[in-house]
């Protein structure tokens, strides 16, 4: 495990984390065997606020910060691994200034990749195949936070991970082939030797088929440069999902970094 220490020393050669949205480190000590690191005091999360669906700006606005907050993750080649509204904090006394917290499950790109990570809703589907990821699981997970954000409850709150990819599949399709022959886990989720899903009941009995329900119609907006940034970060294949860096290029990312 990430102790937050090393990400937090390697990201001060970036300037202040906090100008990049990201909690900054001011020190750690030990307490009975425990490392203790030490961060300014923050508010609510977006957990709280995504209890009602927040209006579009205010998303677009939340989406520049966290996008910039993933320029320097991926500057670092660090993966933040547990991208989700609980781990995203609000600025006391500010209109929806938030800073990403909790690095207790990051690690490097290249380094130790720990094959159970992310918060089930926000898992992206590399990890929940059992693929080799890097910082694009960041970018999955962004884009089901934005989109929870908008309707106020999350996109693809699976019961387990069979339902939570059925859930992925339902909206994107199933899978590439080249993304199945990877996976280490291919015979929980397909038919031998096909991307063809085995359609199981969920825990409540229903049954979902692939590409049988819009992006659209799931996040109910009609704004057209939202639903083009959520399906460039809900990708199927990591290598053409959107960049931290890309992201800052892309429409509503821009146009809020403008206003």
């Amino acid at each position: 495990m990430l102790t937050g220490q090393p990400a937090f020393q390697e990201a001060a050669k970036l300037g202040d984390t906090e100008s990049w949205h990201v909690i900054s480190y001011q020190g750690d000590f030990m307490f009975r065997s425990h490392l203790c690191i030490v961060f300014p005091l923050r508010g609510a999360s977006l957990f709280d606020l995504a209890a009602d669906s927040l209006e579009l700006p205010v998303v677009q606005r939340i989406a520049a910060q966290l996008v910039r907050a993933l320029v320097m993750l991926q500057r670092l080649r660090l993966i933040h691994c547990d991208l989700k509204p609980d781990n995203i904090l609000v600025l006391p006394n500010t209109e929806n200034e938030i800073e990403v917290i909790d690095f207790g499950t990051s690690c490097f790109e290249g380094g130790e990749l720990y094959m159970y990570v992310q918060t089930r809703y926000y898992r992206s589907p590399c990890v929940i195949l059992g693929i080799p990821y890097d910082c694009g699981v960041d970018m999955w997970s962004l884009g089901c936070v934005l989109a929870e954000l908008h309707m106020g409850r999350p996109l693809f709150p699976g019961d387990n991970d069979v339902d939570q990819l059925a859930r992925i599949m339902e909206v994107l399709g199933p899978p590439p082939m080249e993304i199945v022959n990877r996976s280490s886990k291919r015979n929980i989720f397909f038919e031998a030797n096909t991307n063809r899903p085995r359609i199981v009941p969920n825990l409540h009995g229903k049954r979902r088929r692939p590409g049988t329900r819009s992006l659209q119609a799931l996040v109910q907006t009609s704004d057209e440069s939202f639903l083009s940034f959520l399906r460039c970060c809900l990708c199927w294949d990591p290598k053409l999902r959107l960049t931290p860096q890309a992201a800052l290029q892309h429409v509503f990312v821009a146009s809020a970094q403008c206003s």
